[in-house]
């Protein structure tokens, strides 16, 4: 008896704190959201001189550290795949009526849509994770990922999205912003599963998941500040990745077999993204 409550506590306590996590999450958007509305911007310059104009980076990465421990403390539920592709689905459903059903009132249209797309963006990381089953997967599967999210930004579906605000939405998260305005965009759909997936991986394979936490999070900021100051797009995973990778260097297997086939795999996936924009008329 007394083992079968063990095995249920073990089982319920770590959705607790995934709850716990998401609460945190939310307090944190509604003090900084309700904050900034009070501070009257006029015209803000870039680079912003005046204290009350980093407001909106500070926020931001508020937002990223509570979203990182929403991600860290879901890293131990354990989940079946059809539980986490429900999930997925009634995220996606929340994250599409979220604007429509809450068109009058900006503020909360953004926050049910900013946590869809987080929690579905975990329980995407944590079903990719599963299919993960070698380490030496890692460095072909980052490998992929910087090459693919770094032809989206500039040249293929986030540059498009961004031309697109109706769409944009739906995909990426925002930030507080000055005054009364929409929220700006912080973070994409993408970069949150694959922050899952790489701190997921950390926890699955023994790397050290706190060594991980930070590294990550001090790139994302180091990020966070860069975009701030250039109001420019710029591609979060390879910075993401290529930390990733190189902090765990030592404990990822490398053969030479998975070396040629990653190289060929490359090949196909960059002929692929130059067919994509040829076909779609980016000219790149």
């Amino acid at each position: 008896m007394e083992s079968t409550n063990i095995k249920i506590t073990n089982k319920i306590q770590p959705i607790i704190w995934f709850c716990i996590g998401i609460l945190i999450w939310i307090c944190v958007y509604i003090l900084f959201r309700l904050s900034i509305t009070k501070i009257n911007y006029e015209d803000i310059n870039f680079p912003p001189i005046n204290p009350k104009y980093l407001f909106p980076l500070i926020s931001s990465i508020a937002l990223i550290v509570t979203s990182i421990i929403a991600i860290v403390t879901s890293v131990n539920i354990k989940i079946t795949q059809p539980f986490l592709i429900l999930g997925i689905g009634i995220a996606v459903i929340i994250n599409h009526f979220s604007h429509s059903i809450f068109k009058e009132k900006i503020f909360l249209s953004f926050l049910i849509s900013d946590l869809s797309i987080i929690i579905g963006a975990i329980f995407i990381g944590k079903l990719i994770t599963d299919f993960v089953s070698q380490v030496s997967w890692i460095i072909p599967i980052t490998i992929v990922l910087i090459i693919t999210d770094f032809w989206s930004v500039y040249y293929g579906l986030s540059a498009k999205l961004i031309q697109k605000e109706e769409i944009m939405k739906h995909f990426v998260t925002y930030y507080p912003s000055p005054g009364e305005k929409a929220p700006l965009p912080l973070l994409g759909m993408s970069d949150f599963i694959f922050l899952t997936l790489f701190l997921a991986l950390s926890h699955k394979f023994k790397f050290g998941i706190m060594k991980n936490i930070l590294f990550m999070l001090l790139i994302l900021v180091l990020v966070f500040v860069l975009v701030f100051y250039t109001q420019s797009p710029t591609p979060v995973l390879p910075y993401l990745g290529i930390t990733f990778v190189l902090i765990n260097i030592k404990d990822i297997e490398i053969k030479k077999k998975e070396i040629i086939t990653t190289f060929i795999f490359v090949l196909i996936v960059i002929a692929i993204l130059l067919g994509i924009s040829y076909l779609s008329g980016l000219n790149i």
